[in-house]
């Protein structure tokens, strides 16, 4: 499952501008800043399309899961802090 979360660090460690990611993914800027805010969720087809640019630019599946599991970690651990 793809996150705001995770499309905002992808897009990051990519060197993409908001509006870079929402032209590959043929979607408008609001759209993929609401995502990333998580003011906006992902439907099926933009997660399709953006995961085929990520796995163009050389991001895998696993890659995905793993930054999935690693973010889930990060929370509980901040949760766990405060």
């Amino acid at each position: 499952m793809l996150t705001g979360e995770m499309v905002r660090l992808f897009r990051i460690c990519l060197g993409l501008k908001q509006s870079e990611l929402a032209k590959e993914a043929n979607v408008n800027q609001t759209l993929i800043s609401k995502v990333e805010l998580g003011e906006r969720q992902i439907s099926q087809e933009l997660s399709k399309q953006l995961r085929t640019f990520f796995h163009l630019q050389g991001i895998s599946d696993s890659d995905l899961l793993m930054i999935n599991s690693t973010l889930k970690l990060a929370r509980k651990n901040k949760k766990g802090m405060k």
